[in-house]
């Protein structure tokens, strides 16, 4: 490839917004591949960027990480998938797949017409069929080329490639989907991973400490989302619920004593947090700052790998995950000897570097697993059960089970507004004016400044709202003059 002029990027969004006409692939958009062995997406495929030669349109395609077959201890990252590294539009619709593939498909070709589709090793290609089906709903001309091998490729005249064959594992990939449109599945991100509802209920296990740090923790945690607003590239929710464990510290015999307490709190996702979470299959990305020891924290890599669970729910396993229980093996961690190099070396001990961490995702569940090692220490999580849509499905613990161990006094914990967010009448659940007399609620802005009032009383603990500005304010309730509790509330 000599000559090459690289376009400028108004010429690049000329190119990839032509309208499909038998184009293997479409330019502007990510598409999604199963392929036969797999239950869901296998692959996702897009152009990274695009280049000019002479009268050839040249686009490069997005690259992944491969196994090696017969060496299980290393990979090979910047890997083409089945498109080439790099497509070549030609002239009088023939489509070269490049490098180190070498195909040719005639995209114009009519019934009947052939070509050579691998050039000097003399597999042919031939137009078998031309018909008209729907594809995503949508009706479309597709044309099936046969190869002289035996395999076929199926060529939509607006979603591009719909099969093609696996030449070097057997089998076929399918396009399932095209990426953020209404067309096929899509591999969840950002906003399906965190997609919760108002009302659903989560809880989890976990442990923390070890050995360095002389203490640990097991706990049980049980949220419930109250509210949530989405603002820009962010997720606000506001959760309520219980934690109840076990903590043992030096010095102190195991479980030497239990504990239970009340959560309520913001949580806050954020979408350029989460990088690891838009992860497509077998793309690798470097672990943050902070969680791996000084002598990998530049070149230690997980791979992103997809799946669906025994409930269908679409998952994503970002770097290791222990087979059985926690302890024994590591997935998809990886150490690069240097930047230079495409062998990335798989870690394979029986327990994983300091640094090291697992992650699964799920569509609509965030993050249900969490595994993070440094030196004798480990902080680690799992989701058990959850509700949504009034179906359980794992373990839920009763309200009064988790909550059991908290003395009577501290029942004022449990004051909370209700709903929040709020349009024109709060509630404040709980207050048992009985137990607590002289009660006073009071609202501020963000700025701290004072915005009104409310008295509750035993004829009711209902205030209006209606005349407030949308926005987010501080709530106090305070008993005798002293505040025993602060929170958000959301007025819309």
């Amino acid at each position: 490839m000599k000559n090459l002029t690289t376009i400028a990027f108004v010429l690049f969004i000329s190119i990839s917004s032509i309208a499909q006409d038998w184009s293997p692939i479409r330019v502007n958009q990510k598409m999604n591949y199963q392929h036969a062995d797999s239950a869901y997406i296998s692959h996702t495929i897009w152009v990274d960027s695009a280049i000019v030669e002479g009268a050839d349109s040249v686009f490069f395609t997005n690259r992944i990480v491969k196994d090696v077959p017969g060496n299980p201890e290393i990979v090979l990252r910047n890997q083409p998938q089945f498109f080439g590294k790099y497509l070549v539009k030609q002239q009088y619709g023939f489509y070269l797949i490049g490098d180190p593939y070498n195909y040719t498909i005639y995209a114009y070709g009519d019934l009947g017409e052939s070509w050579s589709f691998t050039g000097t090793s003399g597999i042919s290609a031939e137009v078998t069929s031309l018909f008209t089906e729907s594809v995503f709903g949508v009706t479309d001309s597709v044309k099936v080329i046969s190869l002289s091998d035996g395999n076929e490729i199926k060529l939509s005249k607006n979603f591009g490639i719909l099969q093609f064959p696996d030449f070097e594992n057997g089998g076929y990939f399918e396009l399932v989907g095209i990426q953020d449109t209404e067309f096929g599945e899509s591999v969840p991100g950002f906003w399906e991973i965190y997609d919760f509802e108002v009302g659903d209920v989560f809880q989890y296990t976990g442990e923390v400490g070890g050995g360095s740090s002389m203490y640990i923790d097991y706990y049980t945690k049980k949220y419930t989302i109250e509210a949530k607003i989405i603002q820009d590239d962010q997720i606000n929710y506001s959760i309520f619920g219980y934690r109840n464990g076990y903590y043992w510290d030096l010095g102190s015999p195991w479980n030497s004593y239990g504990y239970s307490e009340v959560i309520e709190e913001d949580v806050i996702y954020n979408l350029e947090d989460d990088h690891y979470i838009n992860l497509y299959p077998n793309q690798i990305t470097r672990l943050w700052d902070g969680w791996c020891s000084q002598s990998y924290d530049e070149n230690t890599y997980a791979k992103c790998k997809i799946y669906k669970d025994t409930n269908q729910v679409i998952k994503k396993q970002v770097g290791f995950k222990f087979k059985e229980g926690y302890g024994n093996t590591i997935g998809e961690l990886y150490a690069i000897p240097n930047e230079f190099t495409d062998t990335l070396l798989r870690f394979i001990e029986p327990f994983p570097p300091e640094g090291a961490i697992g992650i699964t995702i799920k569509k609509n569940l965030g993050i249900t697993e969490f595994i993070a090692y440094y030196f004798e220490d480990q902080d680690l999580f799992q989701l058990e059960g959850y509700i949504k849509n009034g179906d359980t499905v794992g373990t839920i613990t009763p309200d009064s089970l988790l909550f059991s161990s908290i003395k009577d006094e501290r029942d004022l914990e449990d004051i909370r507004p209700y709903p929040n967010p709020a349009k024109e009448q709060i509630t404040f659940l709980n207050l048992q004016i009985g137990k607590n007399p002289g009660l006073s609620i009071h609202l501020l802005g963000l700025d701290g400044k004072f915005v009104q009032e409310f008295q509750p009383n035993n004829q009711t603990n209902s205030f209006s709202v209606s005349d407030l500005k949308p926005g987010l304010y501080i709530y106090t309730i305070t008993q005798n003059q002293e505040i025993i509790k602060r929170g958000k509330l959301i007025i819309q």
